[in-house]
């Protein structure tokens, strides 16, 4: 029997202002000391319940969410042997202990406090997993607690979904694009020393908390973007969004691509024989380095490739 399994990883932008690697882990530490009971959706409701510096060198902190369902003992219950509802009687004899929670999942994760980015189990893991939007609202509601943020620097702390870079490039090669539209929103200044150079310092020169562009293709022609838009559709990929609007170049006809449609997930194989966080790690951090990789930087890799098959 094949002991070969397959996981999902997909990874949020926390993004605060101002920001240091301290303070998101003092964040985070902060939280899970909170316990906070946070709904996600419907009854579902999550916990950040560890949180651990992973090799002690502050690079790398792991930990589980707690996801379970909180049960409104005052909804109407179902006696499935009589088809009706049951009677207050009923309903009155019914004892579940306060801290016990049915349907429990614990998701892994790992965050990389130098580049603020979290990564965790987004289909398939062992013991549970949580899709993206879901964490994302997880997050949200949790890091923005009013007792949390008591105190601090910031006012708030964004979570930002990681876009699929991929579907920048295809953007271009599956449509003749009409409309491009680029939303970046104000990143953390990760990029401070290359003066003049990066999107981060122009928005921050300028007091600017985001920044929108629309371009529009000459008639007949299509937009081809040059290296000052790419820049800003590679920002835009973990803070923001890129919308191309154009004719399918196969059946000419008008398609719409949006990244915040297309998360960056990543599927990962593991042998279930062996320990998961080991592995866990290993992939967190190559989807984490895969975020960060630019737009240029990928296409020179994947030209790389391409010249490595052909030899």
């Amino acid at each position: 029997m094949s002991t070969t399994r397959s996981v999902a990883l997909s990874a949020l932008n926390i993004v605060t202002h101002p920001h240091t690697s301290s303070g998101y882990v003092d964040l985070f530490a902060d939280a899970r000391k909170l316990k906070q009971s946070v709904k996600i959706w419907g009854d579902t409701h999550g916990m950040l319940w560890s949180w651990f510096d992973l090799e002690e060198d502050g690079e790398i902190y792991t930990g589980e969410v707690f996801t379970y369902s909180e049960i409104d003992m005052d909804q109407d219950w179902l006696d499935l042997a009589k088809g009706e509802a049951a009677t207050a009687k009923q309903r009155a004899e019914i004892t579940i202990p306060e801290h016990l929670k049915p349907q429990f999942k614990q998701i892994r994760f790992a965050f990389f406090p130098a580049s603020h980015l979290w990564v965790f189990c987004e289909e398939n893991a062992p013991d549970g997993s949580l899709g993206v939007s879901r964490m994302k609202i997880f997050l949200e509601r949790l890091l923005n607690d009013r007792a949390l943020l008591e105190g601090r620097k910031f006012t708030r702390v964004d979570v930002r979904l990681v876009q699929s870079k991929e579907t920048i490039e295809q953007i271009f090669e599956e449509i003749e694009v009409k409309t491009l539209e680029i939303l970046v929103l104000k990143p953390n200044d990760d990029s401070a020393g290359k003066a003049h150079q990066t999107v981060e310092e122009e928005l921050e020169d300028e007091n600017v908390s985001s920044y929108f562009i629309k371009k529009k293709a000459e008639p007949g022609q299509a937009i081809k973007p040059n290296e000052s838009t790419i820049r800003y559709m590679d920002e835009a990929a973990n803070n923001g969004y890129v919308e191309a609007t154009g004719p399918d170049v196969k059946t000419g006809q008008k398609r719409t691509i949006n990244t915040q449609a297309h998360p960056l997930v990543q599927r990962f194989e593991y042998d279930s024989r062996t320990g998961f966080l080991d592995f866990f790690v290993e992939a967190a951090t190559k989807l984490a380095k895969k975020a960060k990789k630019k737009l240029r930087e990928r296409t020179r890799d994947k030209n790389d490739e391409d010249d490595d098959s052909k030899n």
